[in-house]
């Protein structure tokens, strides 16, 4: 495993996610004490006094809610700074770091196979 598959093995063992049933964004962001709002304007991240808090767009269709909240709780984890105020080239930055993020759903396949393997293929 890369780096990043590893993060997100260990993030989601720390959560204690193991299948994919458990991956919902309101569960995901209760366990970390993040803030999860929807409402009309683009999905975004923020911290407020210094507690996070994540909205997301509620016209954007389920499955794209999920992405929008992996990229946002992207932001989350791994950045600091008002984007409003930061250099092009640094938001730019931050956008693809977390648009790394997006291999969060991914992890879906690999929670999944192996519930599969366990309940399946393992004999008891």
């Amino acid at each position: 495993m890369n780096y990043l598959e590893d993060f997100i093995k260990n993030f989601y063992m720390h959560l204690g996610i193991n299948n994919p049933i458990q991956l919902k964004t309101e569960d995901i962001a209760h366990k970390l004490n993040i803030g999860l709002f929807n409402w009309n304007e683009p999905s975004q991240a923020l911290f407020l006094n210094g507690h996070p808090y994540i909205f997301l767009n509620c016209h954007t269709p389920h499955n794209f809610q999920w992405q929008d909240f992996c990229h946002e709780l992207g932001h989350i984890l791994w950045h600091a700074g008002d984007q409003m105020r930061l250099p092009t080239s640094f938001v730019e930055y931050q956008e693809f770091k977390a648009n790394n993020s997006l291999f969060m759903p991914l992890c879906q396949l690999l929670c999944l196979m192996n519930w599969i393997y366990q309940r399946y293929m393992m004999k008891p």
